[in-house]
Formats: C-alpha cells, structure tokens, sequence
C-alpha cells in the first residue's frame, strides 16, 4: 500500500475555497454544528477559541481561527483509502467531509478519502510559504518553499520531541514513503478540518479528485502522483498471451514479487537461500530505482544527464515534438514482450518524456556545457610554453532553406608535432605491410596515443 508523508496546512481566508457560483463559501457551511462541537472539545487551538463553545455562532468561530490562515499545524503519514460513491456507506465525519465539498464548485467530482496512519501536532503553528510565483500557488495540495521545510523540521510536537528526529523514525517504520529532505510537501485543508485531522477526532479525510486530460495535475495532486496513481486510476487490465493473463510490470508488481520471496525466506533449503536473497535485493533495488524515477517525473523534474539524452535523441528527428511518438514506434521494434511492452509505453507521456518547450530551453545548456568542455581543453593546451596547432574544418549543408554550416576543429601541442608526426608516418607504413601480432601491437599503441579518450 503507497503512503504519504506531508504537512497539514490550515486555511481560513475567504478566497482560500470558493462556492459554486464563484463567491466564498459560507462561514455557516465551514462551521456546521457538528464540527463546532467537536472543536469545542479539541486541544491546540488558537488562544481566542478558548471561550467558545459548541453554541458560539460560525462567525466567533472564523474570527478565532484566522490566526491559523497559512500555516502547518501538523505532521502526517496519510494513504488512499477510497473515492466516496453514492453507495459507500460513511461515517459522521466522512459525512460532514462530503457535505462541506457538495457545497463547493467541486460538487460534482467524486470525494477521495485518505486515512491517517499516524499523525503529530506541532506544538506552535508554524507559517508556510508556497514554491510558486503565481498568486495563488497554494493548492489542495503543493510544495512548501525549502525555507518554509528546514523551518517546519526544527519545529517540535507538543511533547517536545523535533518534528526532524519524528520524519527519520516514520521512514524507517514505512519504508516505501520517499522523504525528500527537507520535508515540503503540504496538504491545505480548512481550518477546523485541519485541527480536528491533527488531534486525531478525524481519522480519514478527503478531498475532490478531479479527472482532467492531464492525469493527477488538478489541485497539486501531482505531489503525491504515485501515492493516488493506483487508488484513483485502479488497477491495470492484465494482458492476454497464448490465453493466458500475463500480469504487467509496474511499481506493485515488483513490490508483490518481493513481498512473495520475504514470506517464503524462512522455508526455503539453505543452497536457494542465498540465490533467494539476491533476487530479493535486486527487486528491492528495482523497486526503489523505479519509486526514484516516478517521484522525481510526477514533480516534472529531469536530471540534467536524462534530460541532454533526450536533447540529443531529439537532434535525430525532423522535429523534437516528435520525441515520444518516435519512442513508441522504435518500442515495438525492440520489445517483443507485451508485458514488458506496456510498461515501457505507460512510461512514455507528457510526464515523462520531456515536453518540446524544455528540450529547446535546454539546448543553450548543451551549449554552454560543450563552451566550458572546450575551455577547459584550450587551457590545458595553453598552461605549457611552446603554442598550440589548431586544424579547423567547415561543411555546408543547406536543409530547410537554410545553410547550415558545420565547424569541426583539432588542438595540438605545438611541441607534439614532430612526435606525432612521425608516428603518423610510422603508422601508415604498418599498414601497408603484412600483419603480425607484434605490428598489430604497435598499431594499437600508436592509436592510442593519437587518440587519446
């Protein structure tokens, strides 16, 4: 089962959820009875709820909680439960949940619930700031500024213990949660919803799960994409060979094959134990490389080194908008198994391949990165007395009603000339004569050092 570590952010401005005729939500519909009474009896709250009750009107109540506007008041571990239908039985406060969205502009999108498996208070509300230059960056779910993260993470709980030492234990107890240090991912609920979350009055809550063309990108729902990836989209038809269902390659695939081998660790014969072992670790390995990859491609992050392949693949085709649709047609060329076929073409999408707009950006990265290259050449051949040689080429090549000009160079020590010229010299007469291992040998040699890697 996919879990989630993040923070619970509260909101409580007016424009923080709007209605569905484009006017804030109601103080009425954020305060309904039943969550005022619940609050009522809930510690943590802000010092200005302190003489309100159950009876006080929503308006106290708003007044009170607006000091927690923008700010984290809690650490969870959160996993997918369900999406609500009309048949699926709740409880009260599932209920109060459903009835809050319904009065929303998120009416008609199904509610995902997500269940609590642990959960700490911060002792003192601490503010966040959203990574984003839009005006209003803070989703259902976004990413937390990493000043805002190192702040939350030097904060304690209301027992004193630093929220750092309470991510590092709930790590190790859920080892499939991938934790980027520091911890930025938030979750913006309302504030009476956050503070009921965080003392543990509610122990699942949901939010509106909008299917648009681009997948899990509504609300910030690409933050946690490979937690909600399985639990919103459902399993995977199997693919059918020879009539047989063939299960198909993915993250729980693996984590099911691996789960297989742990059970069975213990009955196995002492020869396969070892050979069990090392198909455990490889999966495991798999397994997290795979996590790795899907994490950091769901937050539309490249490494610089898969980034240039794909500029440089790109630099094959007619046009680098073609990347992926070329991708898929050479798959089908390479791949013969449909298992390992569908995993491979699920892979290849809008959050995975880089889209054309970042493939032109970065072509002035290649370009400064082969500019630093040549320096860094020139000035090993300049740091010694004696000059350098440079040959230089030129190619004209007009495509596309342009003339494209291509320039190739080679630098020389000045000092390496003659050397290299007689074993340029040397070379040819070897290859003009019969061969034998020991002129072979000396070819290799002199190849090298004319080529050097």
């Amino acid at each position: 089962m996919p879990y989630q570590l993040l923070w619970l952010v509260a909101r409580e401005a007016d424009e923080c959820r709007l209605g569905p005729d484009r006017t804030a939500v109601t103080e009425k519909t954020r305060y309904p009875k039943q969550v005022r009474q619940s609050l009522a009896s809930t510690a943590g709250l802000p010092a200005g709820c302190a003489e309100l009750t159950g009876d006080s009107s929503p308006a106290e109540w708003h007044s009170a909680m607006l000091a927690l506007d923008r700010c984290a008041v809690a650490l969870a571990v959160v996993m997918p439960l369900w999406k609500a239908d009309p048949t699926r039985y709740l409880s009260p406060a599932q209920k109060s949940v459903r009835e809050f969205w319904l009065s929303t502009k998120y009416m008609e999108h199904p509610v995902m619930f997500m269940e609590f498996c642990a959960i700490k208070m911060l002792a003192h509300p601490i503010s966040v700031r959203a990574a984003g230059k839009n005006s209003a960056p803070m989703a259902m779910f976004f990413e937390a500024t990493v000043f805002s993260g190192q702040a939350l993470e030097q904060g304690t709980d209301v027992d004193g213990q630093p929220m750092s030492q309470i991510v590092d234990q709930w790590a190790q107890r859920w080892p499939a949660i991938q934790v980027w240090r520091p911890l930025c991912i938030c979750w913006s609920m309302q504030s009476p919803h956050a503070m009921l979350c965080s003392s543990s009055c509610w122990p699942s809550y949901g939010f509106p799960f909008i299917n648009t063309s681009k997948g899990l990108g509504a609300n910030g729902m690409r933050f946690i994409a490979n937690t909600l990836r399985h639990a919103l989209l459902g399993p995977v038809a199997p693919v059918q060979q020879d009539g047989h269902e063939v299960p198909r390659v993915s993250l729980q695939h693996v984590d099911e094959l691996a789960d297989i081998l742990r059970r069975n660790l213990d009955v196995l014969p002492a020869a396969d134990l070892a050979l069990a072992t090392e198909h455990l670790t490889s999966l495991q390995h798999l397994y997290d490389a795979m996590v790795r990859n899907a994490c950091l491609q769901s937050r539309y992050v490249y490494e610089m080194s898969y980034m240039l392949r794909c500029l440089v693949m790109g630099g094959y085709l007619k046009n680098a908008a073609d990347l992926s649709e070329a991708l898929s047609h050479a798959l089908q060329v390479v791949v013969n198994n449909p298992d390992m076929f569908h995993f491979f073409k699920s892979m290849i999408n809008t959050s995975k391949v880089p889209s054309p707009t970042s493939m032109y950006r970065h072509r002035l990265t290649l370009h400064q990165g082969f500019c630093r290259y040549l320096g860094q050449v020139q000035r090993r051949m300049l740091s010694n007395r004696g000059g350098i040689a440079r040959w230089a080429t030129l190619d004209s090549s007009p495509q596309g009603g342009y003339d494209w000009l291509l320039s190739g160079s080679t630098v020389m020590k000045a000092a390496d000339l003659i050397a290299c010229f007689r074993m340029a010299n040397e070379l040819i007469e070897l290859g003009g004569g019969l061969e034998s291992e020991r002129s072979q040998a000396r070819q290799r040699a002199i190849t090298e050092v004319l080529h050097p890697k």
